[in-house]
């Protein structure tokens, strides 16, 4: 075989290695699930952020139900990943087997970004300052923005591990906020940070500190028997800290993880979640 014909060969691997690996990105799989779903990527421009979403077509509605994004990638060795991004999102999961089907899915700051988009986002906030409170306020604005363009009254909101955490802060802040569930919820991190002993998130906002302001919020706080990651204690405290007026519970669910196995009877936890809300 000649040069020219190995090079040729080796030029369209290389093609198709690229084209494969566009077709597997995250990215690229957040536009498959929604176009299959009839939704819409958007670009919310929130303070000094842009945060990815997923939405529904636009029609009037009583309330919005959002579900926020996990703190993404995982660490290796205790090194911050290069993109936030996740390689396979269970809350987009979660959002997709939502049986309304008009859930709204929030990723994170920094997350599904340009290569170049990425280099003018600190890490910080995937790292230390992930639940500062510059990132609460592009949420809070996002809210309103995502309210406004659905003329919606009230919010539901759903966060996943540090999307609960966001969550929490969110509805501290509020006055709309109908309902809130957490899955895996971070709801004290700096207990979770002395756990596991790592560097503290300096420049984060503690949900525990604000346990008090969402009491009487409805709230159902989901935590995996199994769960390493964060411990039941750190959800029972977060639920004491609220003092003995407060409408929220707890349920723990034998045989889960911290990642696993959440997708798995979604639909029905969350039938059940909801009817117990709204007996409140």
């Amino acid at each position: 075989m000649t040069d020219f014909y190995k090079s040729l060969i080796n030029g369209f691997l290389s093609l198709a290695l690229l084209f494969l690996t566009a077709c597997s990105s995250p990215y690229s799989r957040l536009i498959t699930s929604a176009q299959e779903d009839g939704k819409n990527i958007v670009r919310l421009e929130s303070g000094r952020f842009q945060l990815t979403a997923i939405t529904p077509p636009q029609s009037p509605k009583d309330f919005i139900t959002i579900y926020i994004e996990g703190d993404g990638r995982n660490w290796r060795g205790g090194r911050a990943p290069a993109d936030p991004t996740p390689l396979n999102s269970p809350v987009l999961s979660l959002s997709r087997l939502d049986a309304r089907g008009d859930a709204i899915y929030l990723a994170r700051p920094c997350q599904f970004l340009t290569a170049e988009e990425l280099t003018r986002c600190s890490s910080l906030y995937w790292s230390s300052r992930r639940y500062g409170p510059e990132v609460v306020e592009a949420y809070d604005r996002a809210l309103d923005t995502l309210k406004t363009r659905y003329h919606a009254r009230s919010i539901d909101l759903i966060g996943y591990s540090g999307g609960g955490t966001l969550a929490v802060l969110l509805a501290a802040r509020r006055t709309d906020v109908h309902s809130l569930i957490t899955i895996a919820g971070l709801l004290d991190h700096i207990a979770w940070t002395t756990l596991h002993d790592i560097s503290p998130l300096k420049g984060s906002l503690n949900p525990i500190d604000v346990a008090t302001q969402i009491a009487g919020i409805p709230q159902l706080h989901f935590i995996g028997g199994d769960d390493k990651v964060i411990p039941l204690s750190q959800a029972k405290n977060f639920i004491t800290a609220m003092g003995s007026r407060h409408k929220a519970w707890l349920q723990v669910v034998d045989g889960y993880g911290h990642s696993c196995c959440w997708s798995e009877a979604w639909q029905q936890k969350l039938k059940e979640a909801r009817h117990l809300i709204a007996q409140h």
